[in-house]
């Protein structure tokens, strides 16, 4: 079954974490391993999480394994994963957006603003970002936002066929129309 592939999102100015963006809803990378392989003993699980997830939303995720040379310990790692999705939350807000890429209602709603689609993961190297100023992260964060927001409008027309692999399998639509 093919699945949208996350690519790298070229975000200029961006120092701090690389970014990987599909403008389709598609699984985080360490789901794709598990989707891919249907002998996986999470291959369901993971399947059918997905068929229930809304397809229309903005799905985003923090990761900071790859920091484990710099910070060795896993709770260092684990502060710096909540300190930059704080400030990815926070960089949406200020542009209108909940956590999900949805408009927000209040001042900030422009009469053109369209919700936010897609996925993208957020990979931090190094460390990069545990000592920094939080009104530094959110600037960088507010960088990617406004580049998924770049990637949003030009794909906004195309419409991407939402069967990828969740849909179209026998099981998961016999478990659908089951309702299970």
């Amino acid at each position: 079954m093919p699945y949208p592939e996350l690519r790298h999102l070229r975000v200029p100015g961006l120092t701090l974490a690389n970014i990987h963006y599909s403008p389709q809803f598609a699984p985080y990378k360490r789901d794709l391993e598990v989707l891919t392989n249907p002998h996986n003993v999470l291959h369901y699980k993971i399947r059918d999480r997905y068929t229930r997830l809304p397809k229309d939303t903005l799905r985003w995720q923090v990761f900071t394994v790859m920091s484990v040379k710099v910070l060795d310990k896993a709770v260092t790692r684990e502060r710096l994963r909540r300190r930059y999705k704080e400030a990815f939350r926070e960089a949406l807000k200020r542009r209108g957006y909940d956590k999900d890429g949805k408009l927000l209602d209040g001042p900030l709603k422009s009469p053109n603003a369209k919700p936010l689609f897609g996925t993208f993961e957020v990979h931090v190297h190094g460390g990069l970002g545990f000592h920094l100023k939080f009104p530094v992260l959110v600037q960088q964060a507010g960088l990617v936002i406004d580049a998924v927001q770049r990637e949003c409008q030009k794909n906004a027309g195309r419409n991407f066929n939402s069967s990828y692999g969740y849909d179209n399998d026998i099981w998961t639509q016999a478990i659908m129309r089951r309702g299970a």
